[in-house]
């Protein structure tokens, strides 16, 4: 209500600090009835308000605020100026901090990241914090240390307390503040270590925080947005914690143009296409090294543009499109890539494996190794050790693109995603291009066959095909498996040179999934919550979209019918629930009970948490043993480090 009217009246009648402020900033759009908005107030004014108080004086703003027509023009534009300088000392602030975390033997196993340097800003801690959150999925603490002292922020991921854990550690704090999500603290330069002792204590003793995912509210095409969609989302502002605005996905874009813009080249332009529909976008933040790849699954709001009065989208986030590649035959028809790629994908195997994670099945289970007679160990050529490479991508396409090999994934949705990643990054390869996961078992036999017969250039596959590959073939390990049966099937698998193309990332990356085997406390709780209104009231439906999706909000990735039946089970061991499969889904009966219960009391809470355990444990053994012990393992003959020509 306060922002809806204050937004009234800097519309009705500005200062004359803002109109000079909106100009400095090239804010081009005339200010008319209802021009500043909560988006302007956002992006535009109030980013170069707080820069006087984070890298300089913060009576700049207030002089500016204060200030009649003819001197503000001056005071706004350098507060404009000031602005640049506390993104360009907040870049290099998020760069070094990163190097500082990436440099850390085992600092991405810990649940929390805490950094302190000297000669940061402190006013630009909380915004660094917030980058690195982003990056690393994890609460985050940064200090600026100066002098005997320092002072920080602390940004949190969901499910986690921030301000609990400052109370937590108040003994090593001179002073703190904040509320769930963020909160700034004083401290002595000694004291940091304790901190981070403390705040360590407090992330193992806590819920663990459920990972950071996008909540979407409606898929759309291209075609269906217009300025007129544009008019009534706006209806909706302003928006602020309790009313987001609306977030949309568009699958399967084309990208005609991007290029990296903006006065440090870390905006991403684009321009995309979908069918007969084009868009300008704009993503702000989103220019890596790479260049995105030529077909998207984009996240975006659409907007009206303040400079061109034209509709784009603003781009949130976006990955490689997990649809089918669709091509135009002579007559200018579309055609599936199926069609395109020759006779194993006219059998439907490609499209068959994006089909399968595309629909509410589990993406990231483990896999059993098919129960054949284990293959005899034949002794391989080197073993090609670049676990922690720094550019896992890069790596693997220049690998693939000059041998045939076998990439060896945990999961159906990984193997999906590495397969249409390497058909777009290697066009001319893409017709030796084959998929293989679980949700496939019917094409095994065939594709074994297919692959021995040398037909299949690059073959990507979890455990799940079994079986050897021919002496020709080399296998790259792109991610760590799971189990120790599976790191067997891979001793015996045969093949030509073995690359370990893994690193602590990809262990975390597997941590967050087994979630999905293992639902922590915290999703189990939400689940439960969403089920207990319907307590003493007899038996009702839970739809299986309903529960899959429920899930997967509350932070179980890839969740499918194996994990939601795992979650109902520990209700139902603990006697809070029972329930009955049905068509499409459950019939449920909650139980009205009062008194609390434990969940290592339900054995398949237990069972399945000892699992992760055992799985987390495995990994780290095959992610940190010397190359000796596993040349012996794997039954190589040689260590090459970086290759044999020395140059990955």
């Amino acid at each position: 209500v306060l922002v809806r009217a204050g937004l009234k009246r800097l519309n009705e009648k500005p200062r004359p600090g803002v109109q000079a402020l909106l100009q400095a900033a090239r804010h081009s759009a005339p200010l008319g009835a209802g021009q500043i908005t909560a988006r302007t107030i956002a992006l535009v004014l109030g980013p170069r308000i707080n820069a006087a108080g984070r890298v300089g004086d913060p009576h700049a703003a207030l002089e500016l605020l204060l200030s009649e027509e003819e001197a503000a023009e001056e005071k706004a534009i350098f507060l404009d100026r000031l602005n640049q300088e506390r993104q360009r000392l907040e870049a290099l602030m998020v760069a070094e901090a990163q190097a500082l975390v990436d440099s850390r033997p085992g600092e991405l196993e810990k649940p929390l990241l805490v950094v302190a340097e000297e000669g940061w800003l402190p006013g630009l801690t909380g915004l660094a914090a917030n980058r690195l959150v982003e990056r690393y999925g994890r609460p985050v603490f940064l200090i600026a240390l100066n002098g005997p002292e320092g002072r920080g922020s602390g940004r949190g991921t969901p499910g986690f307390d921030v301000f609990r854990a400052l109370q937590h550690a108040a003994p090593c704090l001179l002073e703190f503040g904040g509320h769930t999500g963020a909160g700034g603290f004083s401290i002595k330069r000694e004291a940091v270590e304790a901190f981070k002792e403390a705040l360590m204590e407090y992330a193992r003793r806590e819920e663990p925080a459920i990972p950071q995912s996008l909540k979407l509210d409606a898929a759309v095409k291209l075609a269906e947005l217009t300025p007129e969609l544009v008019a009534e989302l706006d209806l909706l502002e302003p928006h602020g914690c309790g009313n987001p605005p609306v977030r949309l996905v568009s699958f399967g874009v084309s990208v005609e143009d991007a290029r990296p813009v903006g006065a440090n080249g870390n905006h991403l332009k684009l321009r995309l296409r979908q069918g007969d529909s084009s868009l300008d976008a704009i993503g702000f933040g989103l220019a890596g090294d790479k260049a995105p790849p030529g077909n998207l699954d984009v996240v975006f709001r659409p907007v009206i543009s303040e400079v061109t009065g034209r509709l784009e989208l603003k781009v949130e986030d976006f990955r490689e499109a997990a649809g089918v590649e669709r091509t135009k035959d002579e007559g200018g028809r579309m055609k599936d890539e199926e069609e395109r790629v020759g006779r194993v994908t006219e059998e439907g195997l490609f499209k068959k494996a994006v089909t399968y994670i595309s629909q509410l099945t589990d993406l990231y289970l483990p896999e059993e190794v098919p129960g054949e007679k284990a293959p005899a160990l034949t002794a391989r050529g080197a073993l090609v050790d670049l676990r922690e490479h720094p550019d896992r991508w890069a790596a693997l396409e220049k690998l693939v693109s000059e041998r045939r090999a076998a990439v060896v994934v945990s999961a159906p949705a990984v193997a999906s995603e590495v397969a249409a990643r390497l058909r777009l990054a290697l066009p001319q390869k893409a017709r030796g291009i084959l998929v293989f996961h679980s949700g496939l078992a019917k094409e095994r036999r065939s594709l074994r066959e297919l692959a021995s017969a040398g037909e299949v250039d690059i073959l990507v596959t979890t455990p799940a095909l079994g079986g050897q590959f021919v002496a020709e073939r080399d296998v790259v390990v792109f991610e760590p498996l799971y189990t120790w049966a599976q790191w067997e099937w891979l001793r015996g698998c045969g093949g030509r040179d073995l690359i370990l193309l893994f690193g602590h990332r990809e262990r975390e990356a597997a941590r967050r999934r087994l979630a999905a085997v293992a639902p922590s406390r915290q999703a189990l709780l939400c689940f439960y919550r969403y089920l207990r209104p319907y307590a003493g009231k007899g038996t009702f439906r839970l739809s299986f979209s309903e529960a899959v999706s429920l899930l997967r909000r509350t932070g179980v990735p890839g969740a499918g019918r194996r994990a939601v039946e795992t979650a109902l089970q520990v209700l139902a061991e603990l006697n809070l629930v029972s329930f009955t499969a049905a068509a499409e889904g459950y019939h449920l009966q909650v139980e009205a009970v009062t008194a609390k219960r434990f969940l290592p009391a339900a054995p398949t809470f237990k069972k399945y948490h000892a699992f992760k355990r055992e799985v987390l444990s495995c990994q780290r053994h095959f992610l940190v043993a010397p190359a000796e012990v596993l040349k012996d393992y794997f039954q190589c003959g040689i260590i090459t480090p970086g290759g044999a020509d020395g140059t990955l």
